[in-house]
């Protein structure tokens, strides 16, 4: 599956298909091939070099603030502002009582952009495999 937007490009193997949603800045896939989703979400934003950090980590505390509603355990988080680049970003990585999941969140002076992946069950290699494969498939713009 190939899904080229104005924002980002993701490009993965398998019998990916998107289903329909609500919001018009968020994408949809899955696979019932690897019991596996994915969810990309972009919003518009201004957002100062010196206010990135600041928002990464509001991201992440949001995230956070969702794991604890699902009970889900969380086994890695980052926050962090890239030197070459004009871009902040976060990493949470964790597992529900159904499956394991990885979010990276990105923010640029133009836009919050996020990638959210969940494979079910509790195969913690298996769904390493999917989570490189899914980001290593997954690029965007930065303005």
């Amino acid at each position: 599956m190939r899904v080229e937007t104005s924002e980002f490009i993701l490009e993965v193997p398998g019998d990916w298909e998107q289903f329909p949603g609500d919001d018009a800045e968020q994408l949809q896939f899955h696979s019932a091939e690897l019991g596996a989703s994915i969810v990309v979400s972009w919003l518009f934003a201004q957002v100062p070099r010196e206010k990135m950090l600041e928002a990464a980590q509001a991201v992440l505390d949001s995230r956070i603030r969702s794991a604890d509603q699902l009970e889900a355990r969380i086994d890695e988080t980052v926050v962090e502002l890239f030197d070459d680049e004009p871009m902040a970003h976060a990493l949470e990585i964790g597992q529900t009582s159904t499956g394991i999941y990885r979010f990276e969140g990105w923010v640029t002076e133009a836009k919050f952009l996020s990638l959210w992946v969940g494979v079910e069950g509790d195969d913690t290699g298996r769904a390493a495999g999917i989570f490189k494969s899914v980001f290593g498939g997954f690029s965007f713009y930065i303005p």
